[in-house]
């Protein structure tokens, strides 16, 4: 949730005597952040934007639905059963002579986008003088997930993330020192009205003859 260009240093504390002051919190270590603050130089501005374009690293082949129905009747023989499909209804899925009375869905393909993409925008403003120090950041951060849309409802999973951040140093006597830190994030999220894992779960349940 944090920016990386916000941040001055970090520090990893894992042994027990430095986690000891978090208590339970610190079971698993503690990572403190510094985020950067203003300095006595002329206003620096930085602009730093990056896109990526994600894809999955592994996509499962499923069967069609002649090699699907196949396998089902060779389960029932083997089962003592009578075949449920005959050979000229298996010939009709593997010619696709009538998708509509013989349809052969790749589920995947059909809910699933083959990669998306995400990207991130960030603009610092860092200075000050001897009286007052400075440090400002705005960040944008949006990425989409992988299902396909339709033309009236927005199914993707996605987020869009805004960030502010606002350090201001003032000397206000020679012994006082006034620290002015501001910081907030706004959220926007978007997903389908089902889970992820109840979506895969009908992705690769869902016979590859079962119309759409």
């Amino acid at each position: 949730d944090i920016e990386p260009d916000e941040i001055e240093t970090f520090t990893l504390l894992k042994d027990a005597a430095a986690t000891s002051v978090y208590g339970s919190e610190g079971a698993n270590g503690v990572i403190l952040i510094t985020s950067k603050r203003g300095k006595i130089q002329k206003t620096s501005i930085t602009y730093r934007g990056e896109g990526s374009r994600l894809s999955p690293t592994r996509v499962p082949k499923f069967a069609g639905s002649f090699d699907y129905l196949s396998f089902y009747n060779e389960a029932l023989r083997n089962s003592g059963q009578p075949e449920l499909f005959s050979e000229g209804t298996l010939n009709k899925y593997l010619t696709g002579e009538d998708r509509d009375l013989y349809p052969n869905v790749n589920w995947w393909d059909a809910l699933m986008k083959d990669h998306t993409y995400n990207n991130r925008h960030t603009i610092n403003f860092r200075g000050g003088a001897e009286k007052m120090r400075y440090f400002v950041s705005g960040a944008y951060f949006g990425e989409s997930g992988l299902y396909k849309v339709n033309n009236n409802y927005n199914n993707n999973a996605g987020i869009k993330r805004f960030n502010l951040r606002s350090n201001i140093d003032m000397d206000i006597t020679k012994d006082l020192l006034l620290r002015a830190d501001l910081s907030g994030q706004y959220l926007q999220v978007n997903r389908p009205p089902f889970d992820t894992g109840r979506l895969f779960t009908g992705i690769f349940t869902s016979p590859p003859h079962v119309i759409p």
